[in-house]
């Protein structure tokens, strides 16, 4: 643990690092943790003294006609108030009231950069941090890479991602989870919280850092439409965790031939997913891509066939010799794991644990 990097629980600080969030000023991993991201400049607090109209260890409690009423009411002296939703005039409330505080956040975007850069350079594989204003930093390892770290909040998630910039490896750094890109964005680069790296040591960005600069691998996500609430999870925790998807949604523009842009998506790909499921292995889309010539013609251009097994069907023939990942019940971070290990291998040093962002699918599914 050191300052820089203090390991904080990873819990807690996604829920501090929100504007306006209010949390207990009493003893707690609340307060510590909201206490020790003011100390590094990520927040300022605001705290606050305040009583209820309405509480029933107040001693005007049975006296109180509506004791519905919400509202809560600022104190810094005897008073009196008066209630701001019913109006209703409170004497002495420190004597008659039971006394509540609680502390507010508030995200500094200056401090937000400040603190990447400072971490950044603790690091023993940066040689270089480059501050872009306050909405991005460019980092060089010492074997000479570089990966661009744009602030989403701040820069957009599009930032500079397009023409001559398309070849740059980014990771997206989210200061806040109410910032988090829309699905569309997430197939251009890694995405981490800023919460990942203050629950982590150095040693585990300068991994980050090492898997985002190496050449990232792409998948294409073959499915039924059936199964596309369990493919949105499954093609965000992908590309939450550095590998690029080929998805339809995300790729297929209004106008284009839908034919020629699946064919160009699978020859452009290095692995084909197939998610299976008693949908799926009737579509013709399927029966089309996974008969001996498609599989044929997919292997002259090595693109390699990973069978993903989501609900229980009858496998493909030319798909039964291949094992495949399992994501029945239970199994889905399981079968996460098992994917990562052929999608994002890491030759140097191992994976940080995989992060899941993907949305749950329904019960039902």
């Amino acid at each position: 643990m050191s300052e820089l990097f203090p390991r904080l629980n990873w819990r807690a600080t996604r829920r501090l690092l929100r504007t306006g969030m209010r949390v207990p000023a009493g003893p707690g991993v609340q307060r510590e943790t909201a206490e020790v991201l003011a100390s590094l400049g990520l927040v300022t607090l605001e705290y606050r003294r305040y009583i209820r109209c309405v509480h029933a260890t107040d001693e005007d409690y049975w006296q109180v006609t509506d004791r519905n009423c919400p509202g809560e009411i600022e104190i810094d002296d005897e008073g009196p108030y008066d209630c701001p939703e019913c109006g209703r005039t409170i004497d002495h409330p420190t004597v008659h009231k039971e006394v509540f505080r609680d502390l507010t956040t508030t995200v500094q975007q200056d401090g937000v950069a400040e603190y990447l850069y400072r971490a950044l350079q603790a690091v023993e594989t940066v040689t270089k941090v480059e501050p872009l204003g306050y909405v991005a930093v460019r980092v060089t390892l010492s074997d000479g890479r570089s990966v661009m770290l744009p602030i989403v909040d701040y820069a957009g998630p599009g930032w500079q991602a397009e023409g001559a910039d398309a070849r740059t490896s980014y990771l997206y750094v989210i200061a806040s989870p109410v910032n988090r890109p829309a699905p569309e964005y997430l197939e251009r680069a890694y995405h981490k919280e800023l919460a990942d790296i203050l629950a982590n040591d150095k040693a585990w960005l300068a991994s980050v850092l090492d898997a985002v600069a190496r050449p990232r691998r792409t998948a294409f996500i073959g499915y039924s439409p059936s199964d596309a609430a369990f493919v949105d999870r499954l093609a965000e925790d992908l590309v939450a965790n550095g590998v690029g998807v080929w998805l339809d949604r995300w790729e297929i523009k209004v106008g284009d031939s839908i034919t020629d842009r699946i064919r160009e998506g699978l020859l452009e790909s290095d692995y084909l997913l197939v998610v299976l499921s008693p949908d799926s292995v009737d579509s013709l889309w399927l029966r089309e891509e996974l008969n001996v010539a498609g599989m044929r013609q997919l292997e002259s251009q090595q693109v390699v066939v990973l069978p993903v097994l989501y609900r229980d069907c009858r496998i493909p023939p030319l798909l039964r010799d291949k094992q495949y990942a399992d994501f029945r019940g239970d199994s889905y971070k399981q079968g996460v794991q098992d994917l990562l290990a052929v999608l994002a291998p890491s030759a140097e040093a191992a994976l940080p644990t995989p992060i899941f962002w993907g949305q749950r699918p329904p019960r039902s599914a």
